[in-house]
């Protein structure tokens, strides 16, 4: 069974860049090219692991932060990010400071190959 599933589970990659940039003050296109860096990594290494481009997906985020606290709210990345912190921050901890200032410390990307999977028909 162990041989199976090896087999049939998806290739996962996770890639980090610390970044350490005022979210406000950064630029979207900066962060964007930043997670083509990580996405060409995240290609080429699927496509050495035997994964098609299109059983690829992927998943962008982001660690967060207000302006001295030493953790981080891993956040999706979209256009509204900053936004999506304060409401995850006030989720988890209770409230928001729309008035702090908040750091982005690290770009993740999620790199997810789907695997074939084989009929069990095949395994008995």
């Amino acid at each position: 069974m162990s041989a199976r599933g090896m087999l049939m589970a998806d290739v996962i990659k996770d890639y980090s860049l610390t970044v350490m940039k005022n979210g406000r003050s950064i630029e979207t296109g900066r962060l964007e090219t930043a997670f083509f860096k990580l996405e060409k990594k995240g290609t080429r290494d699927l496509f050495w692991e035997g994964v098609k481009l299109k059983d690829h997906i992927m998943e962008r985020s982001l660690d967060m932060r207000y302006h001295g606290q030493a953790y981080e709210i891993m956040v999706p990345f979209d256009r509204d990010y900053i936004q999506k912190f304060h409401s995850l921050h006030e989720k988890r901890y209770g409230y928001r400071n729309e008035n702090q200032e908040v750091e982005i410390v690290n770009i993740r990307l999620r790199w997810q190959g789907a695997m074939l999977k084989l009929p069990s028909v095949l395994w008995m």
